[in-house]
């Protein structure tokens, strides 16, 4: 019996409601929502840990990050030791691509990757390694990341600010160079003789630097209800000071020129970073069509599944912040559609789903056994109509901090200092008002610690995991790895403790020097 090919086609910071059927309905994206429409949705499917690297190590392996070790963007020899979803297809005799961005720790790493028999690596549009493919690419036309990277800027206030229109020809945007890449494989027969196939299509965008072809960032800068962020004045100040150091310590030339900027000038600003945000989804989009016309030509497409989903999303200004790294819709939950011509029927799952889910659920649709250190679940059943699952909560695990979501509720609790935030999602959608230390919720947040502890002793059965979330540090991954994360934090709070709360937003000044003389004593 054959086995169904697998094309898994990637985006990196875009958010579940950055598809036109599904919250931005003036978003140009036909081919994705050509997708949605013929194909399942899950539309409640979060990041299981919303930031580059251990989003995709949760992809690759099937794990939450406390088993894989991976709480940030920190390279860390984990591909070493871990079985991966690639290792596991080659297994069954999958043919494995990659093209595109890969971003899984060490660039050492990348040297042996045997569980891919090709790989054509586009590691960022302007940072990163200059000897991957398409840094190679650039030198062979004249150019260099470095250069490209000069022509960030806002209105020329100030360098670095990385929101620009994109200064060369189209045919050297990193996306594009992508899909020319997929093509010119496809079309040299890189696919033909294979029994089956794995290709996992993988975009830059719409990851920051802002910047896409002026031809599609005009036209969004020009549309009306072109949407900018939506936050409380001052809500930062009632939530953990994670929230601000997140704010802080990821794209932090950004807030060194937009917290002294005018009223009006800020919102310029945050059209800006939407219009070349939106661009780059389209240009994607573009791109995905002439892939999957260029798959359907070559009779490819017969027996295939895609999948669709991005790594994480960003905060383009929600809530005070600007990227990635929170429980907060716009950063943890994102797009995952399946889709097959054949085999499935148009369905939209209201349940939960996780990234850990990819590994299980692809192994399965390949007949394969799921090996038993996999944590997340076999989606393969809901593709079929007959039933539409039951699972009612996600767990994220990021920058050392626990959350669980519900259709309801949103909690987390962060493990360096023990201090909470809960959300009413009925009352609340965007989260602006913590209401873990007001009365009447006790119940509530007790229950919902229940799940969690529930959830985690399930998964680890022989691991002493504490019913006291703030006492989860022995057991949230390899010691080394955790005692190098919170290090790391520690020092991003001693830069809030600089900051001036008259100037800055959040728990800046004093609110992080008591943080950190609580974390000393």
């Amino acid at each position: 019996m054959s086995k169904p090919n697998f094309l898994f086609i990637s985006t990196d910071y875009q958010r579940g409601v950055d598809l036109p059927s599904f919250g931005s309905p003036f978003l140009i994206m036909p081919n994705v929502d050509r997708l949605c429409e013929e194909g399942v949705v899950f539309k409640n499917h979060i990041s299981t840990n919303p930031i580059c690297m251990p989003a995709r190590a949760c992809w690759m392996t099937g794990q939450y990050p406390h088993t894989h070790g991976l709480w940030d963007n920190v390279d860390m020899d984990w591909l070493h030791t871990t079985p991966t979803l690639m290792r596991k297809l080659k297994d069954l005799d999958y043919y494995n691509v990659n093209v595109g961005k890969l971003h899984i720790g060490p660039v050492i790493l990348h040297d042996r990757l045997e569980d891919f028999h090709r790989r054509i690596e586009c590691y960022s549009r302007d940072g990163g390694p200059s000897d991957d493919d398409y840094g190679k690419f650039l030198e062979e036309n004249g150019w260099s990341r470095a250069l490209i990277k000069s022509f960030r800027g806002i209105h020329n206030i100030k360098p670095g600010n990385a929101v620009y229109d994109w200064p060369l020809e189209e045919s050297l945007y990193p996306d594009n160079y992508i899909a020319d890449q997929a093509i010119e494989l496809i079309e040299s027969g890189e696919f033909d003789d294979k029994d089956q196939w794995f290709f996992h299509l993988s975009f830059c965008g719409p990851h920051n630097p802002w910047t896409a072809p002026p031809r599609l960032s005009s036209y969004y800068l020009s549309l009306e209800e072109l949407p900018i962020g939506v936050s409380k004045e001052n809500e930062l100040m009632g939530k953990p000071i994670d929230y601000t150091r997140h704010r802080y310590c990821y794209g932090e030339t950004m807030w060194e020129v937009y917290d002294y900027l005018s009223k009006e000038e800020k919102i310029d600003l945050q059209r800006r970073v939407r219009a070349q945000h939106y661009a780059n989804l389209t240009l994607i989009d573009e791109r995905i069509g002439d892939v999957l016309r260029c798959l359907e030509n070559k009779n490819l497409l017969d027996d295939t599944y895609i999948i669709f989903s991005s790594d994480h999303g960003a905060s383009l200004f929600d809530n005070g912040l600007l990227h990635k790294g929170t429980h907060f819709d716009e950063s943890v939950r994102v797009p995952f559609i399946i889709h097959h011509s054949k085999k499935i029927k148009p369905n939209i799952i209201d349940q939960f789903s996780t990234h850990v889910d990819l590994y299980p659920t692809l192994v399965s649709l390949a007949g394969g056994t799921i090996p038993n250190n996999i944590e997340g679940y076999d989606l393969s059943d809901l593709l079929s109509g007959e039933h539409t699952g039951s699972q009612d909560f996600a767990i994220m695990e990021c920058t050392l901090a626990t959350s669980i979501i519900t259709h309801q509720w949103k909690m987390s609790t962060h493990h360096i200092y023990g201090d909470s935030d809960l959300y009413d999602l009925t009352n609340d959608p965007h989260c602006f008002n913590n209401l873990f230390e007001k009365q009447g919720f006790e119940q509530k947040i007790e229950n919902l610690q229940k799940k969690i502890v529930a959830w985690r002793k399930k998964l680890s059965p022989d691991m002493d995991i504490p019913d006291n979330l703030a006492e989860w540090r022995e057991c949230l991954g390899p010691k080394e790895y955790i005692e190098s994360f919170r290090n790391r934090y520690i020092k991003e709070y001693e830069r809030l403790a600089k900051l001036n709360p008259e100037e800055r937003p959040g728990k800046v000044g004093h609110y992080a020097q008591e943080l950190l003389d609580r974390i000393n004593n």
